[in-house]
């Protein structure tokens, strides 16, 4: 007579599921299944019945294993329920979400007495994530799920202290008290150097920073060690601030638009690629916000496209020109084909195809020293240069940049002040036409 089959009961099975050869946490939102993969097992040592392990499974320990799965099975059950209440109703909780929110939560639960600047930044990170995402509920908005766009900034000068902890602090993390002006320069030319990740260490930020990124990592850090310091630094350490160059604005003036426009295309993939990109360049709209597009962010009756930026949460509201009503129609509103990096190289291959915009352009750019390189125009653009040909015609034709700004949803007049005073030519115009009308006769 064969022994009696032993098994060890999962005991947190109450949204596990087994799919694709995997034991799998399973719920529901907004109408939604949102699956989180646990444990890889073939059906012969699981009893999905009751939900157990075969006992006398001599490749892995069971108990132990069993253990593994309830834990995670909780985690992933806290950090759902925890999502899922804050969450629109066009917005997705994602696997990286989920192992964020139980990342920070068990930081969270540490002793204070161990932190590392690094364990510290991350936990900062998560309390002024929640801020955010409280003062967005306040005013009655929806946050998206996992980090805010507001948030990305500091995540990314994490990283890099991540990545400059693993390579200068073996022995003992990045205390504060370590943080002193030789500690900020060492950081800012470790910035400069390239790195190579390999199996021990995966690098996040690899290096050969231009200025005007690594300005924005220095922002980040210390907003961070005022506001953990109340404003008194250590050893009274002064933020640097580093040599830009004064930026280009790669766009399409008029012309080159009406040479894309016109341009003959047999092939419908590329006509598509056209028409997206000639959209993005009438509507000015960020490429998130463009990929979310249906035909209910569209009032008819006023012929105005309305949403809320997915980057600053503002209102936009983009009154359509007939350009471009006729691509979204041709298009049944329908802009899902492409991700930004897929569109921006298949708009590479279809301007070197048809050898448009061939111009030579250089550049100047400050990574410790000033530095330049040149490349044809059509290798510069993207998907973003649309939005910058929409608010620089716009500022051309005499635009107020109060009402461009109602549309692009910009939230500061001084981070649209460089196409002012480039394209501004028409405004100044009117403005000098007004004041001499001001003149009494």
């Amino acid at each position: 007579m064969k022994n009696k089959k032993e098994w060890v009961d999962i005991q947190n099975s109450q949204n596990i599921i087994y799919h694709e050869g995997n034991i799998c946490y399973r719920n529901t939102y907004k109408g939604k299944v949102f699956r989180y993969r646990i444990y890889k097992i073939d059906t012969l040592h699981l009893n999905k019945k009751t939900w157990s392990l075969l006992k006398d499974d001599e490749k892995y320990d069971v108990q132990q294993t069993v253990k593994s799965i309830d834990k995670k099975i909780l985690e992933i059950h806290s950090a759902f329920n925890a999502l899922s209440q804050n969450i629109g109703d066009r917005e997705t909780i994602k696997k990286k979400d989920i192992d964020e929110y139980i990342s920070m939560k068990s930081t969270s639960m540490k002793p204070k007495a161990n932190y590392g600047l690094v364990t510290e930044f991350e936990q900062w990170i998560k309390e002024y994530n929640e801020k955010k995402r409280q003062e967005l509920k306040n005013r009655g908005q929806n946050a998206p799920s996992g980090t805010l766009p507001g948030t990305k900034d500091f995540v990314s000068c994490l990283n890099l202290l991540r990545d400059f902890e693993y390579d200068n602090f073996i022995s003992t993390p990045i205390k504060l008290k370590d943080v002193n002006t030789a500690f900020i320069n060492d950081l800012i030319e470790y910035c400069y150097d390239e790195r190579v990740s390999d199996e021990k260490h995966t690098y996040n930020t690899r290096g050969n920073l231009v200025n005007k990124t690594l300005q924005k990592r220095l922002d980040s850090l210390f907003q961070f060690l005022n506001d953990i310091t109340e404003g008194n630094l250590p050893y009274e350490i002064k933020k640097p601030h580093l040599d830009v160059i004064d930026r280009q604005i790669i766009r399409l003036d008029t012309q080159e638009l009406k040479q894309l426009q016109a341009l003959k295309l047999n092939d419908p993939h590329d006509e598509k690629i056209r028409d997206y990109f000639l959209f993005l360049c009438y509507t000015g709209l960020r490429f998130a916000d463009f990929y979310k597009l249906d035909s209910t962010f569209f009032d008819i009756k006023e012929n105005i496209l309305k949403l809320k930026s997915n980057k600053t949460f503002s209102d936009c509201q983009i009154y359509l020109c007939s350009m471009a009503l006729n691509i979204a129609n041709k298009y049944k509103w329908h802009f899902h084909d492409y991700t930004n990096q897929a569109l921006n190289r298949a708009l590479h291959t279809l301007f070197e195809d048809y050898d448009l915009f061939g111009e030579l352009i250089t550049m100047e750019y400050m990574q410790s020293g000033r530095k330049t390189y040149t490349k044809k125009k059509r290798d510069l653009i993207t998907c973003h240069s649309a939005r910058r040909t929409f608010i620089s015609r716009l500022i051309e034709q005499g635009a107020d940049i109060y009402d461009v700004m109602s549309m692009t949803g910009h939230k500061k007049v001084e981070t649209l002040k460089f196409y002012i005073d480039k394209f501004g030519l028409e405004r100044k115009k009117r403005l000098i036409g007004m004041i001499n009308d001001l003149q009494v006769q």
